[in-house]
This record gives structure tokens, sequence and C-alpha cells, in this order.
């Protein structure tokens, strides 16, 4: 039933649902037509607000005896119904009311001809059989009121409310008659027949409403379904594009577009070697792929903008345009990623879940990215195209990506590849693609002409000089095939005041784009006043270093802080920036969307080469605009620093992007620009000092970790932090050192907010979880002790009040953005510290962690597992390492087999324990072994636990001079050595003294034992040797920090350990 009212809707829609409802609608009318008009009682039925129940109650108390056992059955038949006939009435009247216009109520009718009858009795009967017929035929009032808007239910249930009026007439004019005619017409036709007609157009109307509900409610069922399923791939893919932060390639495309003027870049079209990779059917990897070369501004970019469109609109097409002044389109990262998104717009959900998988197992590394890609690609048989334009501007190697594409090109995919960009870089393609197109002017000699044209006729200067012909042939004949040079030329020509003067610039026209920029830096020498040159070299080294292009805005106020080397004061702040910035650098730059960049890369080459290469190194004015890359980053690494230390973070953040325009890119690059700005001077130094021990640098670091949260790029940090700790070894600086200030400045921030603005506020609750963060992920190496079980119960009002609503929030961590599953993660690990002493508690948590270990992270599930087994929850612990291990068995990272063996090593544990005893030999060796893992996962904290309970048990079973003691000597110096750094600053030498002391235990034990040359002994003192030069950094480390405590009062670093605002470790 329910599939053919659903084609019958269709078939009704396809009709017109309207005009069928109109049908309805005036049926209805002619039905309610036959009532007597003007009829006082009818009328009053109209009005009347008693139910039918009442009237028939009403009329049941006039009937003689000989009726009433009759009538008290059938009253009973309508009380059983109540319910139903006042809402099946509400349902119609709002039909017919507010569809139809008609102003009667359903059961008027039957209440006018109760009222009326000469055989009221009869009357009711007949009427309890049309409500039995109703209620058993539609039953879902719920379903009928829920769509009573759609126009199919209406027409349905308009064709009901007029059977009800055809059957009140019926009853109405039968019973009318008088007694003699009634029994004639009885004998004739009996009144089941005279009514049957009327009650079964109302059983097949009324099953039809019926039908059509249940069908409308599956269909709108269904769509709910598939609305949800499409809005949760949609939220899926937010969330995929939230962590791959792919380049808006279609802004980008739309951009090129835009500059492509029509007739241009057809010739392509109909080339024979672009045909022949468009149509090649070969697997080989060399016939799958095309490379399109030129010089710098031939015209690629707009000619890769023209073919992805072509291609698009006839197959799949992944596109990316490498762009070197902009970090989100300078590396091979930045391709796969994008390419990995394009990738997810034709596929299914089993390319979201790849993607999904790919995040949670924490494999967001190249390798992964571009196995992830070759997975969602594999998913499709459909032939597709890359294409990638600008290669030479990419940072990596042309020859790694080249392998990547090869690779990929090996998994069997129906895949071609098209890369662009200048031969010189190109070499490697050139040499494996089976197609090469090198731009020359037999191929864009057109286009050159309709683009010279084109600028020309646009020109007001140009067009009405009466020289365009001769215009026109000059810079088509210097062109060669370089839009560039055609461009920069018109432009030029543009700024002629007279036509003599364009006839002399046209006779002096520089020859190919190096001489083209010299020209342009020539008339900036001869236009610009001494202050300006100083402006224009100042602003563009302010280009040329920024990692991506700086808006107008950003470019204003990060001028102003380096002329004033301090705050941005308004009268240091360019007047009208965009008119001084296109002044000062005209023909250098271009401004794009608000953004400064330059007009082409190329430009970025030819300002940045060495002195000794400099094309006019005679011409000392023209020195002055030649740039060093290293002074460029160290001259806006300088101010964005100076930008950060005068910056008021008292305020909420979202009002510091807009107080502090520069903020945002200063927090981001301040230090990279540093570690890319050659070797560390005195003056840079004391300045990055200064704001290291400001107040500044606390809160900077907390907002720096928000951003790189926000743009998934916190990753990169550790790399980083590693890249500037190099960059400043010449000052004494180390990885170590710098992790230990960060923490350092951290907690002292923490105790600040703490004192300032109490516990419970935001600032100080935020600083609270960025330093459990910190924790979490190991940064420092600060992880705290965790003491074994108590088997001591407390009771639950220990239980922190914010824990309910944290759990609330885990349950749905799945639809939480990257940042907030960090957030609730970090606040669920610091509750968890307190809950140690908890079993039941604990094991609640279990079950908790067990059903959603499969969205988490895989660092995260292996942290939860480490807690587990540092509070004496083996059991608990495996069955997560299981989970993580599941999660990573198909990738070759070393982190697996770590994992691999610590799980094993903990069911070997947990077996021998129970079977030999915790003293047994085999029982402490597998306690080293679990110490060696996690000393490889760098959780040296339980590692050093397991090296110390395998050291009691071989002391007193071996001796200390036994091998495998002293081996074990050697493993707790190691972990002391490596968790010294986690340890507040005023126990960092005992610590080290004690782990020397271990080495010298160990060394003099096995030189003792085995020999000074022994294998093992020189092991151990190759060893001692090394941690002999660590600990001179260390002791540097420790100097650094005393000086920073000494600092702090010493009673906010005693209230610190007492009350938790400053934690100590």
């Amino acid at each position: 039933m329910t599939t053919s009212i659903m084609a019958c809707r269709t078939n009704i829609e396809d009709q017109s649902s309207v005009q069928l409802q109109e049908q309805a609608i005036e049926k209805a009318r002619e039905a309610l037509s036959r009532l007597p008009k003007g009829n006082v009682i009818f009328e009053q039925c109209i009005r009347d607000q008693r139910s039918v129940i009442d009237i028939v109650a009403s009329v049941v108390q006039h009937v003689d005896i000989f009726h009433r056992k009759r009538s008290a059955r059938i009253l009973r038949k309508f009380h059983d119904n109540t319910r139903w006939l006042e809402n099946i009435s509400g349902v119609i009247d709002v039909v017919t009311q507010t569809q139809a216009g008609i102003g009667c109520p359903l059961w008027a009718p039957i209440k006018f001809v109760l009222l009326v009858s000469n055989n009221q009795i009869a009357v009711v009967e007949q009427a309890s059989n049309l409500v039995l017929v109703m209620s058993e035929h539609l039953p879902r009032l719920e379903i009928y009121g829920r769509l009573q808007s759609d126009p199919v239910l209406q027409t349905a249930l308009l064709n009901v409310f007029t059977d009800v009026v055809t059957f009140s007439v019926k009853v109405y004019h039968y019973f009318r008659r008088s007694l003699p005619v009634r029994l004639v017409k009885a004998i004739l036709r009996p009144s089941g027949d005279e009514f049957g007609e009327a009650l079964g157009s109302l059983k097949r109307h009324s099953n039809i409403a019926d039908s059509t509900a249940v069908a409308i409610e599956l269909e709108r069922a269904s769509k709910f379904r598939e609305d949800a399923k499409i809005k949760d791939q949609q939220n899926q893919r937010l969330q995929c594009r939230n962590l791959l932060q792919p380049v808006d390639t279609e802004r980008i495309l739309e951009e090129h577009t835009r500059t492509r003027l029509h007739g241009t870049c057809n010739w392509i079209l109909t080339n024979s070697t672009f045909l022949g990779w468009k149509n090649n059917i070969s697997q080989s990897n060399n016939d799958r792929i095309l490379c399109v070369s030129g010089g710098p501004g031939c015209g690629k970019t707009v000619l890769f903008s023209s073919l992805v469109e072509h291609l698009k609109d006839q197959e799949t097409v992944l596109f990316f345009p490498f762009q070197g002044n902009n970090e989100s389109r300078r590396d091979i990262g930045c391709l796969v990623r994008s390419l990995l998104w394009q990738s997810l717009r034709f596929a299914d959900e089993r390319g979201l879940k790849i993607v999904r998988d790919l995040v949670l197992a924490g494999s967001l590394t190249n390798s992964g990215l571009w196995q992830a890609f070759k997975d969602v690609m594999a998913l499709s048989s459909a032939p597709a195209f890359c294409i990638i334009d600008g290669v030479d501007e990419c940072d990596d190697s042309i020859q790694v990506l080249l392998d990547h594409i090869l690779d990929f090109l090996d998994s069997g995919t129906k895949f071609r590849v098209a890369f662009f960009g200048q031969a010189l870089r190109l070499t490697p393609v050139i040499g494996v693609a089976a197609w090469n197109i090198k731009i020359d002017s037999t191929l864009v000699q057109h286009d050159i002409d309709i683009y010279i044209k084109s600028r020309i006729n646009q020109s007001e200067v140009l067009n009405s000089s009466q020289l365009e012909d001769s215009i026109f042939k000059n810079v088509q004949e210097g062109s060669g095939c370089v839009f560039l040079w055609a461009k920069l030329i018109l432009e030029d020509l543009c700024n002629s005041a007279t036509a003599g003067d364009i006839i002399k610039r046209l006779s002096h026209l520089p020859r190919g784009l190096e001489q083209a920029y010299q020209h342009i830096l020539s008339r900036l020498i001869n236009r610009l006043d001494p202050h300006q040159l100083l402006l224009a070299k100042s602003l563009l080294s302010l280009v040329v270093a920024s990692f991506r292009p700086l808006t107008v805005l950003e470019i204003q106020h990060a001028y102003a802080c380096g002329y004033n080397h301090g705050p941005s004061h308004e009268h240091n702040l360019l007047l009208q920036p965009k008119n001084q910035i296109l002044n000062v650098l005209d023909g250098l730059v271009t401004i794009v969307n608000g953004h400064v960049q330059l007009v082409h890369f190329s430009i970025l080459g030819f300002l940045t080469r060495p002195r000794e290469e400099w094309p006019c190194r005679d011409d000392e004015d023209s020195l002055h605009f030649r740039l060093s890359l290293e002074e460029s980053h160290r001259f806006l690494g300088s101010i964005c620093v100076d930008y950060l230390g005068s910056s008021d973070y008292n305020i909420p953040m979202s009002e510091i992007e807009s107080r502090y325009p520069f903020w945002k890119y200063a927090t981001r690059y301040a230090f990279n620009h540093m570690y890319r700005s050659g070797q560390a001077s005195s003056p840079l130094l004391s300045k990055i000092g200064d704001f290291v021990n400001s107040k500044q640098f606390g809160p900077w670091l907390e907002y720096l970790a928000m951003l790189t949260l926000e743009d998934n790029s916190f990753f990169l940090l550790d790399s980083e932090l590693t890249r500037i700790a190099s960059w400043l070894k010449t000052a004494g600086f180390n990885k170590k050192r710098l992790e230990k200030i960060i923490f350092q400045r951290i907690r002292q921030e923490l105790g600040e907010r703490g004192k300032n603005f109490g516990e419970e506020d935001p600032r100080t609750e935020q600083c609270q979880l960025f330093l459990d963060y910190l924790e979490l992920i190991g940064f420092a190496d600060e992880t705290p002790h965790v003491e074994s079980t108590s088997s001591t119960r407390i009771c639950s009002s220990a239980l922190p009040s914010s824990l309910p609503t944290i759990l609330s929030n885990f349950d749905n961590i799945a639809a939480l953005s990257l940042p907030r599953q960090l957030h609730l993660i970090v606040r669920l690990s610091s509750h968890l510290k307190k809950l140690k002493d908890l079993p039941d508690v604990l094991e609640m948590l279990f079950r908790l962690f067990l059903g959603k270990a499969s969205l988490l992270p895989v660092a995260v599930v292996l942290a939860i597992s480490s807690f587990y087994e540092a509070v004496g929850k083996p059991d608990n612990a495996l069955s997560l390492y299981a989970i993580a291990l599941k999660r990573v068995e198909a990738k070759e990272i070393p982190p697996k087999y770590t994992i691999i063996a610590l799980e094993h090593y903990l069911h070997v544990q947990v077996g021998l324990e129970k079977l030999l005893g915790l003293e047994h030999l085999d029982t402490l060796q597998t306690l080293s072994e679990i110490g060696y893992c996690y000393f490889q996962l760098a959780n040296y904290q339980l590692a050093l636990e397991s090296f110390q309970q395998a050291l009691i048990g071989r002391k007193k079973i071996l001796g200390l001079e036994h091998l495998d003691t002293l081996v074990t000597l050697n493993d707790i110096g190691c972990c002391y050595f490596r968790s010294a750094s986690y340890q507040i600053a005023l126990e960092f030498q005992q610590q080290a003294l004690l782990a020397l002391e271990f080495y010298q235990q160990a060394l003099a034990g096995r030189e003792k034992l085995l020999g000074l040359e022994h294998p093992k002994t020189l092991q151990t003192l190759m060893t001692f040797e090394d941690e002999l030069d660590a600990f001179d950094d260390d002791k540097r480390d420790e100097a650094f920090v005393d000086e920073e405590l000494d600092e702090i009062p010493d009673e906010e670093l005693s209230k610190g350990a007492a009350d938790g605002n400053a934690p100590a470790r």
C-alpha cells in the first residue's frame, strides 16, 4: 500500500497538487451546500462548543426505556473514542478552515442531524457506525497533526470531510421522512444499503488519507536520514578540512581565471603533445607525465588555470599552485594536504574514514598523507588529472616531489600529472616525462598580441597618443614570449606625460626581464627622495621576508614598530598606506585583496642575489635595493619581538587582534624569522633575553599554542624549537634549556594569575590547562611521579565538581574540533591525577576510555595507558595498548614496535608475578625490558620506576657487582639524566649528582668484573663521558634558572607548592 501511495503521490505532484486540492475544496463546498442554509439550528451547531458525545448524551436522556440499553451501548462506543473524536476534528478543521475557507467544523453536520431528525436513536446508531469506520481507518492522529501542512495529505483529509458531510446529508434526508415512507423505503432498500455507499466512500478516503500520511512520514524519515547523513558527511568534511588546513585552490583559480583574456591559451587545446598526454591510455609512468616549462613571466600560471578550467568540464581534476613567498603554498606538505582534501570531494564516506583514521593514528606526516591520498584515489576507477603549477617555487627538492608522484602512479590509479615551471628546476621531471612542452614565441605570440592590444586599449594615455601602432610593434618585438616584460613596459609607458615622452621611452626599451627590473629600480632611485628610498627598502624587506603575504594594515603597523623600535604610536603609522606602498615600490609589488606581494616571484631572486652577481654592480645607487634574506628576516623578526613586547595581554584575545593588527603574525612567526637570520648577534640576543624575561613572554607562549592548535601546526612547534635552539647555541642555549625556560615562565605566569585573578578565574584555568597539556605531551619531560594506588577508599565527595560535565562532553568527543578535544583530554588527565586512590572511579573511567579509544589520537591513548600502568592497573593498560597497536599496526613507524614490545612484556610481567613472584630473576628481567620500552617512548618516569624495581630485586638476589645489576644502574643513570629537566630547578643538581654516582658505580663495577677494555665497560665509559658533557650544559641551565627564581619572592614559591597555583614538579 505504501509503495502504491508513494507512486500515487508522485503522480499527484506531477499533475499539480494545487489543482487537485482545488477540486477537493469544490467538492466539500458542494456537499455542504446540500445542508439547509440559514437554518438556525445548523448555525447553532457550527458555533456550538459542545462535543458530539455531549449531544449524543442529551439525545439518550429523551429516549424511552425500551431503547435505553441500546442507546447506552452506543454511548459507550462514543465515550471510548472521546480523545480520537476531539483530535481528528482538530486536524481536519485546521485544513478546512485554512485551505478551503470553510467555517464548518467536522462534527457540526452530525450534531445538526442528531438534533433535527425524527428518529434520534437511529441517527445516533448511524453516527456510531461513521465514527467506527473513521476511527478504525484513521488511527494515527499524531502523524496527521504533524503532517497537516502537507498539500497531498490536506487533499485527502478534505475528501474525508466531504464524505462526513455527504453522510450527514443522507442521514438528514432519510430520517426527515415520515415513518410510513421510511418503512416503504426500508422494504425496498434497507437502511444499510441506504448509507452503505457513503460509508464505503468514507472508508476508502480514510484509508487513502492514512496511507498517504504513512507514506509522507516514511518519505520524510528517509529524507531526514539522508539529510542527516549528508550533514554528517559535511561535518566530517569540515573536520577534515580543519585538520588538513588545505589551500583554497578554488579561490586562487578564480583569481587567475579573471586575469585571462578572451581568446588566449587556446593553443594548448590543439597542441599535439598535450593531446597525446591527455588521450594517452598507457599505464607507463613516463607516458602519464606532462612537463610544461618556460622562462619567468611567460604566462605559465594563466595557462595552468585555463587548462584546469578546461579539464574540469570533462574530467576529475586536482590542482595546486606553488608560491614561493607564501608559507601555505611553498612545500610538498602543502601540496599533498591540498590534493588529499580535493580528492575527498569525489570520494564517499570511505574516503572520509581514511582521513579520520589518519588523524586518529597521529600520522599527519607527509608519508602518511601521501599514503592516504593513494588510498582515497584508489576508491575511484575513473581517470583523473593532477595539474601542479609553480614547481620551481617549491622549497623542497623537485626530485623528492617527483619520487612521490612516481610512487603514486605506481599504485595503479588512472592518473595523469602535469608539471608547470621554469625549465632549470624542472630538469628531473623533463628527464622522465614522455610529453614535454617548452613555451616559446611560436606558441604564445597570438596571446601576446591580444594582451598588448588589450592593455593599450584600456589605457587612456596610450590609447589617445596616436601612437598605438608604434607602441604595439615595439612592445611586440621586445617581448619575446614574456608577458611580464610586456606588462612592466606598458605600465612604464603609461607614466608618460606627452606623446614625445612615449616616443623617447620606446627608443630606449630594456631588453629582457633583467633589464626591465633594473629600469624599474633606476626610475625609483631618480624619483624618490632619500627618506622615501629608506621607506622603500624597509617595506621591501617586510614583503620579501614574510612567510605569507602581509596585509596593508599589517605592514603599516610593522613599519611603525620598526621605525620607532617600540610601540606603534599613531605618528609613526604610514598615512594612506596603500598609496604609499604602491608609490615607493611601483613596479615591484602589487596589492591583491588587501595583501601586498611581489609582482612576480622572479623579483625575489633578482633582489636577493649576492653582490658579486648583482647585474649593475657599478651602480652604487641601485645596490640600495639589493636585499639579504638573512638581514630581512632579522629585521622582520626584530620587529615581531618588539611588537610582542609592547602589546598588552591583559585584554581578551578577541580584542587583541583588533587593537594590534600585526600581533597575530608576530606571535606565529617571530622566532621563525630569528633562526633564518644568520648567526645570532649580541644586540638581537639581548632583545630576545629582554622579551623572555618580560611579563609578556608567558602569555605569548600560551597564545602561540592556541594559534597553532587552531591552524593544526602545533605539531611543528617541536621542530621549530629545535631550530631555534640550534640558532641560539652560540649563546650557550640548547633545546633542554629552552624547554626549561618556557616551562618556568608558564609556571610563573600561572602563579601570577592565581594571585591577581584567583584560581577560579578563566584566565587562570586556561593557563593551568596549557601547563597540563605541556605535561601530557611530554614537553620538557616534566612528567610527574605517580604514586602506586592505595587501598584507602575516599568518599565520593572528593570527586571534582566539574568531572560530570567533563565526562558528558567526553561522550561526544568525536564531534569536537581538535583544539577542543585536546582541551578536554587535558582537563580529564588533570583529574586523573587526583583520582588515583579511587579504584571504583578509575574502573568507571576505564570503561569510558575503552569505549572512546578508537576516536582518540594514538598519543592520547598511550598517555592514558601509561597512567593505568602507573597506578597498578596492568590489565586495563594492556587493553588500551592493544587498541593503540591496532591503530598503528598497518604503519611502519617506530612507536609501533615499541608498543608491541611493551604490550608483550606487560603480559609476561603479569604472568610471571603470579607464577614466580616479584623477586624471581625472570620477573626482574621482564621489569627491565618494560623499563626500556618506556624509555623508548620517552616516558622516563615510568621507565625509572621499572628499573628501580628491577634494581631492588637484583641487588637482593645477585648483589651490587653482578653484571645485570650494573646494567640496571646504568639504565637508571640514563633515566635520571633524561628526566633531570622534569624536576624543579632547585632539585636539578641533586638528581644530576645522583645519576653521576650511578654511572660511577656502574663503571667501577664493570671495570673490576670485566676489565677496562671489555665492550660493556667501554659502553658505560662512553655514556659516562656523554653525560658529563650534558652535565656541563645543565649546570649553565641551573645557573640561569636560579637567577630567574631569585626574582620570585620566597612566599610565592612556597604558596605555589602548597596550593597548586604553580604545581611543584
